[in-house]
């Protein structure tokens, strides 16, 4: 039977057609029964490497949890090969992926405790891949996270140092499990901090991979929302500049927005860490990112896990205005040369759209009376 489920997996591995139609014809029940405690560990394995698959795809979810997959992906976290722990946490990811109700029944099927165990698993499915254990249940804890039962849980068992020591060895998908922690509450942003994460997320902005980076900035988006007290501590990490790079390098129009979200947070009635922020020329930056953005189409049914970052922002035009008007208020030199950048034309013209209206009527009227014939042309342009 592992040759059948191994046949599958291949298939099902990043197209969604396959995935819909391996589905359809009745598989999940058959390969849930292969990775039931009876089964032997090469079908465990090449079986729950095909269910993660087939959870990538939206349609497939429910069906998974109707089958009743959840307990044994669990159950197999503890147990099993590399391969089959990797391959049960990257199935319990694509589940709980866009789903708070999977996420809580994950979390209550016991997955918490095991996964942060595999944090400190060196082993992979591919010997070529470090840490690909690790990776994936850091993955599987970002989405989980989302839900404040489950980050308690993964404080309660030592989750934030073991999250943190899992990022010392380069596992930066433990950067957004971070991420989605720290929305919960100004305890689990300074433990955080206090648990010696913060100067590995901020290396993570300039030496990280493209995800790295974008799970990176995010953490630092949340660790100083709402939280004036953790700015400077940001700041002296030499968190700055790198997300000012971020502004125009970042691979990800995610990690361009999250890295614009970060730094108005900083800026937020923070003076010294505003004109920081001005003096590292973030402001061209941003103005460019209030230019509207060619949607694309989405991959589907991909083997990796996509996770949504936590804390849900604006779209970049949203946040670079939303940075810009924390930069500029008050600072008519600086509001001055940014006029001549074009921000004036770009700001008004949020405001034909109704998911950007709020965000250039407030960068508008942040401007001094000085400017107000030059915004009030903007506006009728």
């Amino acid at each position: 039977m592992e040759e059948v489920a191994g046949a599958l997996t291949n298939l099902a591995d990043t197209n969604e057609d396959n995935q819909l139609a391996i589905a359809k014809a009745g598989a999940v029940p058959p390969l849930v029964k292969l990775i039931g405690s009876s089964a032997s560990p090469s079908c465990q394995e090449e079986a729950s490497g095909t269910l993660m698959n087939l959870a990538a795809c939206e349609a497939n979810k429910a069906k998974l949890v109707s089958a009743g997959a959840i307990p044994p992906l669990v159950a197999l976290l503890s147990s099993g090969t590399d391969a089959t722990k990797e391959h049960s946490a990257g199935a319990l990811a694509n589940i709980a992926n866009g789903h708070d109700d999977y996420q809580s029944t994950i979390g209550k099927a016991g997955a918490i405790k095991a996964l942060v165990s595999l944090l400190e698993a060196t082993g992979s499915s591919e010997p070529s891949v470090a840490n690909g254990v690790a990776a994936r249940a850091a993955s599987a804890l970002l989405l989980l996270c989302l839900k404040k039962d489950n980050g308690e849980a993964v404080k309660a068992v030592d989750g934030i140092a073991k999250l943190t020591e899992a990022l010392k060895r380069g596992v930066a998908e433990a950067a957004g499990a971070l991420m989605n922690l720290a929305l919960h509450s100004k305890a689990d942003q300074s433990a955080i901090l206090s648990g010696g994460a913060l100067p590995f997320l901020v290396e993570m902005l300039s030496s990280g991979t493209p995800a790295g980076q974008e799970e990176a900035a995010g953490a630092l988006m949340n660790l100083v929302s709402s939280a004036a007290e953790n700015q400077k501590a940001v700041a002296d990490a030499g968190a700055v500049l790198p997300l000012v790079m971020l502004l125009s390098f970042g691979a990800t129009p995610v990690t361009k927005e999250q890295a614009a979200a970060a730094l108005g947070n900083l800026s937020h009635k923070n003076e010294a860490i505003r004109k920081s922020i001005l003096a590292a020329q973030a402001g061209p930056a941003l103005v460019e990112m209030l230019k509207p953005v060619a949607e694309t189409k989405a991959a589907t049914g991909a083997k990796k896990v996509e996770a949504p970052a936590g804390k849900k922002t604006g779209g970049p035009q949203v946040e670079g205005a939303n940075c810009l008007r924390n930069l500029l208020e008050g600072d008519a030199p600086a509001q001055a040369v940014l006029v001549e950048d074009g921000v004036l034309t770009l700001a008004a013209a949020l405001l034909k759209n109704k998911s950007t209206e709020d965000a250039g009527s407030k960068l508008l009227a942040s401007f001094d009376e000085c400017f107000a014939d030059m915004v009030a042309s903007a506006k009728k342009k």
